[in-house]
């Protein structure tokens, strides 16, 4: 479980205010891609391809790094016998929750947010100006977006179904943007069937 730990931690550590190869004609999303690049090959151990969409990959990885943490707490929290011991001491340390509840922001950010309709959810205006940069994504699909925002919602409640102590950080400090994601699942209108078929495929809402 330590290692998963630390790389938790290299993944939320403390942005640096410089990176090799940035320029001060770099805009804060290039800057901000260039720092995840780092991040994300220093815990892979290897670099990722130029045409990578680092942001998405930040995600997935966090979430699946998430997923193992939550499998470790649950296999520690047993006892010789198998069977899980009621009232065990928490295994996460304060210092651990705070860099899983960074982790949550980030995933939050570049996994919900920016695929939320304008009126659900809290707007990006009334958002930090930290939360706006990590939102702003490029041209993605309708369905791209469904599909992401869908698959980050549904990873987030499977491990809110884990170890107490994991659940609770998820969903008391994260509710109201995993219950926006919900409703959009739910509610938001696919546009009407169109006589010609479109190559770019369904239509989620005119807004999105």
């Amino acid at each position: 479980m330590e290692s998963t730990l630390r790389t938790l931690s290299t993944l939320t550590s403390p942005l640096e205010t410089t990176l090799k190869g940035s320029s001060l004609e770099d805009s804060p999303e290039e800057w901000l891609n260039g720092l995840l690049r780092v991040k994300l090959e220093e815990v892979l151990g290897a670099p990722l391809a130029p045409e990578e969409d680092v942001r998405w990959r930040f995600v997935e990885h966090s979430l699946e790094t998430l997923s193992v943490l939550r499998d470790q707490i649950v296999e520690e929290s047993r006892g010789s016998d198998g069977i899980q011991i009621k009232g065990a001491a928490p295994l996460l340390s304060v210092q651990n929750q705070k860099c899983i509840t960074s982790l949550l922001q980030l995933i939050l950010g570049m996994g919900i947010v920016p695929y939320l309709i304008k009126g659900v959810g809290l707007a990006l205006e009334k958002r930090s100006k930290y939360v706006e940069v990590f939102a702003k994504q490029g041209d993605i699909p309708v369905e791209k977006k469904r599909i992401r925002i869908a698959f980050v919602t549904n990873s987030l409640l499977d491990l809110s179904r884990g170890p107490e102590e994991l659940a609770a950080i998820i969903i008391t400090k994260n509710f109201g943007d995993i219950l926006a994601a919900l409703i959009q699942l739910g509610y938001a209108p696919l546009s009407k069937p169109k006589e010609q078929p479109d190559p770019s495929g369904f239509i989620m809402t005119p807004e999105l």
